[in-house]
């Protein structure tokens, strides 16, 4: 797969962005009730910091390009395309509940198809670099 510069720029920012959201998550102790129903300020606005970076993740997914995302079928990029754009006219009224449960079941599978589109790039360049020094 030859990758176009964006989009590796922009899976390497997808990549940044879902590990800082889990750290976070590990950083300020994040569950499942702050994240739902926070009853400080501060915890909202703590919550509020892992949806900036969910809008980010998704903002950025949203723009790969085509060929890119035809190579990982198995991503939902529909769906999404469909999320980023609630989160983007709904924000301040975000149903939390599917929020928590993208950021709990649906960021491993594209972390994983970041890191593959990663490594294949790196095996590219590689390929490529011994192929000018011969």
């Amino acid at each position: 797969m030859t990758a176009m510069p964006n989009d590796v720029l922009r899976v390497k920012e997808i990549d940044r962005l879902i590990d800082d959201l889990h750290r976070h998550l590990d950083a300020f102790n994040l569950d499942e009730r702050t994240v739902l129903s926070p009853e400080t300020f501060e915890e909202e606005a703590l919550a509020d910091l892992l949806f900036i970076d969910m809008y980010h993740i998704l903002e950025e997914a949203s723009n790969l390009s085509f060929e890119t995302q035809n190579s990982y079928p198995d991503i939902p990029w529909t769906q999404i395309r469909g999320m980023r754009n609630r989160f983007a006219r709904e924000c301040f009224n975000l149903n939390r509940e599917v929020a928590r449960s993208v950021i709990e079941n649906d960021l491993e599978p594209l972390q994983t198809m970041t890191q593959s589109f990663l490594a294949a790039c790196d095996a590219g360049n590689a390929h490529d670099g011994k192929r000018r020094n011969q």
